[in-house]
């Protein structure tokens, strides 16, 4: 059918979300409690190191994706760009997921105002993307497009989570310490 190739393009992304879920939750759960069990006191922020790979796993899938899209050849069907596919939206679902727990967690009398900006800030990317995306496959290649996505992913993403995980580092050092920040 003609319609198989379009098709695949949403399997792959779907397939690597439902992955990502069902990995990062029972992980950031399991990694928390044996911090908590081995800490003696439950700390949000350790959460925090489960985005790192998904971080990683991201920047991994978008290299394959914009690689393999940009050597693929004309009216031959290439599946190695789905498969870079799925492996950046599960370490997204792996960050996402990661992060909004970490939300939660850290203020849970908000916890559904935090789904709702997460989803707000979701849907407004989604909607100007088709603006901005076609221009830089047209401007860059599909390779040089995955590596602007992967520096916006390192300033905007990568970051801010390693500054917020130093801030609280900084925090706990000084509570240790009777200083206060």
């Amino acid at each position: 059918s003609t319609l198989f190739p379009y098709t695949t393009l949403f399997r792959s992304i779907i397939l690597g979300s439902i992955l990502g879920e069902q990995c990062s939750g029972p992980a950031s759960d399991w990694f928390l409690a044996r911090y908590s069990a081995r800490a003696g006191v439950r700390v949000a922020s350790q959460r925090l190191w489960l985005a790192y790979p998904g971080f990683a796993t991201v920047v991994a899938g978008l290299v394959v994706w914009g690689v393999q899209l940009q050597n693929a050849e004309d009216g031959v069907w290439n599946v190695t760009p789905m498969v870079g596919a799925a492996i950046a939206s599960f370490g997204n679902q792996i960050i996402t997921t990661t992060l909004i727990t970490y939300a939660v967690d850290c203020c849970p009398l908000r916890s559904s105002e935090v789904g709702l900006f997460v989803n707000l800030l979701r849907q407004i990317w989604g909607f100007i993307g088709p603006f901005y995306i076609p221009l830089m496959f047209e401007t860059l290649n599909f390779a040089a497009t995955a590596g602007v996505f992967c520096a916006i992913i390192a300033v905007a993403g990568w970051m801010p989570v390693a500054v917020l995980h130093w801030l609280n580092r900084t925090r706990k050092v000084a509570r240790e310490a009777n200083i206060r920040v």
